[in-house]
């Protein structure tokens, strides 16, 4: 689809969450680096399950404890944007902090209250915000569920690697690209290209309707 000067120049979109007016904008990769270092801090440490060095203690019983505490660890913490982040983030506790971070409040007792008191329709958009899904993505995804359109984190990248050829190509600092916004980040993966989509059909259309229409409108990405 084409893309606005948005996808380059993110503004705040004003939402009404819990009755109550705020400014929100989509997240910064600094950002998604706090909610992800809230999940590991909820996560559990796979070391706490790891008994203090007995010599006197039974060598079977702590090399299983090990084994099980190394398989733990090798998927510790859980993505972001990963089935196992998600079920942390889908709590009380795990909404209270989203609505912390992605309404940047300073008190995390305003937004425990938000968090509890918003509608389905509120939580939609404040997701759609934060996560800069425009509508037609929203759209898609409700239309054709297993198309590539969609909100949400989606499947991390290995953020090491993104951030080290980021940095050698331009010279910015990590913190300089923890300060991106997500849809400032898409455009630079994407080159600055527009953002192509699969066809979606509509109620009533066979596949080749939905092709031949989509096809005079846009380009569509095989």
């Amino acid at each position: 689809m084409p893309g606005t000067i948005l996808d380059v120049l993110p503004r705040p979109t004003r939402l009404t969450l819990a009755g109550r007016p705020y400014l929100v904008g989509p997240l910064r990769l600094a950002d998604v680096a706090t909610l992800q270092g809230w999940i590991a801090g909820v996560a559990g440490d796979p070391l706490d399950a790891i008994p203090p060095f007995d010599p006197t203690g039974d060598p079977e019983a702590r090399r299983n404890a090990l084994a099980r505490a190394w398989r733990a660890a090798k998927t510790w913490p859980p993505a972001y944007g990963s089935p196992a982040a998600q079920a942390y983030m889908e709590t009380s506790a795990g909404r209270a902090v989203f609505v912390l971070v992605a309404a940047r409040l300073d008190d995390p007792d305003e937004a425990a209250e938000v968090a509890g008191a918003m509608t389905p329709a509120e939580w939609a958009a404040l997701r759609d915000v934060a996560y800069a899904v425009p509508p037609w993505k929203a759209i898609a995804a409700e239309l054709d569920p297993f198309s590539m359109a969609g909100g949400g984190p989606g499947k991390a990248p290995n953020w090491g690697e993104e951030f080290e050829a980021l940095s050698a190509e331009r010279g910015w600092t990590y913190e300089q690209i923890g300060a991106l916004t997500i849809p400032e980040w898409r455009n630079i993966q994407r080159g600055g290209r527009a953002e192509g989509f699969r066809a979606i059909p509509m109620p009533g259309e066979g596949p080749e309707d939905t092709m031949r229409r989509t096809r005079a409108a846009f380009r569509v990405v095989e």
